[in-house]
């Protein structure tokens, strides 16, 4: 039998702990049982729905068992969780089932809830909150890190616009120039702005339609003009820069401009119209490489060396550093490196017959006759004995000293290891011998032969001119020009074509030794008691230079510098002759001085030298 039931909603609220909100709440009623406050215990039923009839149920069922009612009161806690709280209307349906109830009876008023039990939705509340609703100040502390506060730096990763900015502008970035007002001092701006009352440098190019101004100082302007000097004036010289002497009376006097300022590379350019000329002057440790200047060599001799048995002798490029050899059981080797002004001893070899130097002057060898090949990798100090014990007549060395000829009565030897191995070249059995400068052209003369050139270092060997007393030949640095003596009322004979066609010289003597310079314009020959040659013209004219011994005087050997102003001549029993003018006097009492109609134009090679490297008239030295 059913009964009849119905509940009452007697209060209901959230139940809250002090710490935390929960979705959790007291619901009270009241239990009638056929009109009579029902006493007992009662199994419950809560569900909730979101109308007051039918509707959609929200949330699950919770099921109370065993509530104790009294005197129809009962108390239930529920929790349906806060996601059924969104803000809707709910209404709470229960089912009652008594101890002798077999099925659930459901009440059929539904009981809605009121705002109590919508504090729940306060714990996790989302969605707009009305201004009006709240009073007070929020704390800054309580507030966003994203919001700009006055009293901090603010930084906006996004854009500010604002109609006036006022204040210190200290740190701002990106302001357009259009924007700016005023003037910028000087003091404000980069060091790197080229300003109009300072001296400024450019480390870039700089470019214009067209510079106006004085250009004094300027560097490395092709063309520049030379500039006209007064009448008298003393002038210090600048940088690529160029001077015209326009004085009737005196020389104007152009000093060089100081080491420390003209670079390597830059030049002075000086030239006379006046009748007093010009000179070149000097500062402390400066000089000036004369030796293309020179009209004229071998003019002035000094003689030094002790008067041994002298036979051959060799020139580094320069002339500063010379070798010279003695003959005979005790020959030994003499080195100069001051052109030729002392002289050290340095190893006894033996007989040498010739002797050979590089460019630098550090890699010598000398050939013994009836001995070994000795080199040396230390402009003389130290020697090393190489190959087989020949007849050695010759020897000549390339400028770098890697690739070395020499001449024996049993054949011609190369080198292409600076004497450590002396393959054959050819089997010819020669009494001298020269080389290229790069050591690919070859020259060998035979004593009552011909003469031998090669083009290929020594590979193979293309046999010239006619059967004569051959005893000498020297050759330009690219082999082109060679000069060959001969013996018993011999020629020196000349050639221009790398030794194809020789053309005989005027001058009939005994020939020993003959060297030339590199261009080969320059050459040396000295003769059996006759005495020195010289020769400016490629060997066209010879000119006796009376002002060394003759008569009786036996001459074994000549050198030359590369450029000709160093040449030197030994001789048996007497000393060494060496003629160099190969600089002017270093400091300030060396110069050069130029006639009208004569110009100069020097580079700096570094270190406070300088070198001509065009000329035009007459140009002396001191």
């Amino acid at each position: 039998m059913q009964k009849k039931l119905c509940a009452f909603l007697w209060l209901g609220w959230f139940s809250v702990a002090a710490h935390a909100q929960s979705s959790t709440f007291t619901y009270q009623g009241r239990l009638n049982l056929v009109g009579t406050p029902a006493t007992g215990l009662f199994d419950l039923q809560f569900r909730l729905f979101d109308a007051a009839t039918a509707g959609t149920q929200n949330g699950t069922t919770i099921t109370n068992l065993a509530v104790p009612v009294t005197n129809g009161l009962f108390t239930a806690t529920l929790d349906f969780g806060d996601a059924v709280f969104s803000g809707s209307a709910r209404w709470l349906e229960i089912a009652v089932h008594g101890p002798d109830d077999t099925n659930y009876t459901t009440l059929t008023l539904r009981q809605a809830l009121t705002s109590t039990p919508y504090a729940i939705r306060a714990a996790n509340y989302s969605g707009t909150l009305a201004a009006t609703n709240l009073t007070g100040k929020i704390p800054d502390a309580q507030l966003s890190t994203n919001v700009a506060l006055l009293n901090s730096n603010a930084v906006f990763t996004g854009s500010v616009t604002a109609s006036n900015f006022n204040g210190n502008g200290y740190g701002l970035l990106n302001l357009p120039a259009t924007s700016l007002t005023g003037t910028i001092p000087d003091a404000r701006l980069s060091t790197n702005i080229a300003r109009l009352n300072t001296n400024t440098i450019f480390a870039g190019n700089l470019t214009a339609a067209q510079f106006i101004g004085n250009g004094n100082g300027l560097t490395n302007v092709p063309g520049r003009i030379f500039e006209v000097i007064p009448t008298g004036a003393n002038i210090q010289a600048l940088a690529n820069t160029g001077y015209l002497a326009t004085n009737a009376v005196a020389a104007v006097i152009v000093t060089l401009p100081a080491t420390a300022n003209i670079r390597v590379g830059e030049t002075v350019r000086v030239s006379g119209s006046g009748a007093g000329g010009w000179i070149v002057a000097q500062n402390a440790n400066q000089s000036i490489l004369i030796g293309n200047l020179l009209s004229t060599v071998g003019v002035n001799w000094t003689t030094n060396g002790s008067a041994l048995i002298w036979k051959a002798i060799a020139s580094a490029s320069d002339g500063r550093k010379l070798v010279a050899a003695t003959s005979g059981a005790s020959g030994q080797i003499y080195t100069s490196v001051n052109y030729g002004a002392t002289w050290s001893p340095q190893q006894v070899l033996g007989n040498i017959s010739a002797v050979a130097s590089s460019a630098d002057g550090t890699k010598l060898v000398a050939v013994v006759n009836g001995g070994f090949i000795h080199t040396s990798i230390n402009g003389g100090t130290n020697w090393t004995t190489r190959a087989v014990s020949r007849n050695w007549t010759g020897v000549a060395a390339s400028l770098d000293g890697a690739r070395l000829v020499a001449s024996s009565t049993a054949g011609i030897f190369i080198s292409i290891d600076s004497g450590v191995t002396w393959p054959v070249g050819a089997s010819i059995g020669a009494a001298s011998c020269a080389s290229s400068a790069n050591g690919s052209n070859l020259v060998a003369t035979v004593q009552g032969g011909q003469i031998y050139v090669s083009s290929n270092a020594g590979a193979s060997w293309i046999n010239r001119e006619n059967n004569r007393s051959w005893t000498c030949v020297a050759s330009s640095a690219d082999g082109s020009v060679l000069v060959a003596g001969a013996n018993t009322s011999g020629f020196l004979y000349t050639s221009t074509d790398f030794g194809t066609s020789w053309v005989p010289g005027t001058v009939g003597l005994n020939w020993a030794g003959v060297a030339c310079s590199a261009d080969g314009a320059r050459m040396i020959a000295v003769a059996n008691s006759s005495g020195v040659y010289v020769s400016i013209d490629s060997g066209v004219t010879w000119l006796l230079r009376a002002n060394l011994p003759t008569g009786g005087i036996i001459y074994t050997g000549a050198a030359s510098s590369s450029d000709g102003s160093t040449m030197a001549a030994v001789a048996n029993a007497q000393g060494i002759f060496v003629s160099s003018k190969a600089t002017t006097t270093v400091g300030v009492t060396g110069s050069l001085l130029g006639a009208r109609l004569s110009a100069v134009e020097l580079i700096h090679c570094g270190n406070g030298v300088f070198m001509p490297v065009s000329s035009q008239g007459t140009i002396r030295a001191q």
